[in-house]
């Protein structure tokens, strides 16, 4: 998803979704990436988590 929104994603944030396995988690963040406004954004809500 957040590749196809914002083309080039930093691999901290790849690994950082990656090593989640909450499916609720994961569903909340897959919503919050179609609607967040930038790639930065997304960064600083999972550094948050």
């Amino acid at each position: 998803m957040l590749e196809t929104r914002f083309e080039n994603v930093p691999t901290n944030i790849v690994d950082t979704v990656n090593q989640i396995d909450n499916i609720e988690s994961l569903k909340q963040l897959t919503k919050t990436a179609v609607l967040i406004d930038s790639l930065e954004s997304f960064a600083d809500l999972l550094s948050q988590k």
